[in-house]
């Protein structure tokens, strides 16, 4: 029986493919690159952007890229457009710097509560004495009549003045 690793010795034909007579190979045709055509965006950087080219009478300088990105900054800078750019975003900046810092406030504060979460026994105790704190706060200030209404005016006071509401 033929195996995949011994050879078929009967029909010596199957190893060996017949060799055909070939041809010489035919040279290839020469191909001529297609016309690059200019992509409107490289139209656009060359429009906008013109360097002079490096004189050698200036042998210290090794463009004209560096100087003309000074005198494009020197020019925005003496403009007074930083100033009126400044007043512009003042508010938003601050309002992006007090969202930021609130939010690390935040990350802190739960990473102290998962650290004290992880206590035993400690959140069970803080419970407990939040429930002391609650109750001796009703019994003082929600069981009379004219402490409830002392109460009542505190809170209408400040949230008057939280909202900015004058009665």
């Amino acid at each position: 029986m033929n195996t995949p690793e011994t050879p078929d010795t009967e029909h010596p034909e199957v190893l060996t493919p017949p060799v055909a007579e070939s041809a010489p190979p035919a040279e290839p045709a020469p191909v001529e690159p297609a016309p690059q055509e200019a992509t409107p965006v490289v139209d656009a950087i060359l429009e906008t952007v013109v360097l002079p080219a490096a004189t050698d009478a200036g042998a210290g300088e090794t463009g004209g890229e560096w100087q003309e990105l000074l005198d494009r900054l020197n020019g925005w800078l003496g403009e007074g457009q930083v100033a009126e750019l400044w007043q512009q975003s003042q508010r938003p900046l601050k309002a992006l710097a007090a969202a930021l810092a609130l939010l690390l406030v935040l990350r802190l504060l739960g990473s102290v509560l998962g650290a004290l979460d992880g206590v035993p026994l400690l959140p069970r105790l803080l419970q407990l004495v939040g429930l002391i704190w609650i109750g001796l706060y009703s019994s003082r200030n929600l069981v009379r009549s004219d402490s409830r209404q002392q109460l009542l005016a505190k809170a209408e006071g400040v949230w008057s003045s939280v909202v900015g509401r004058a009665d």
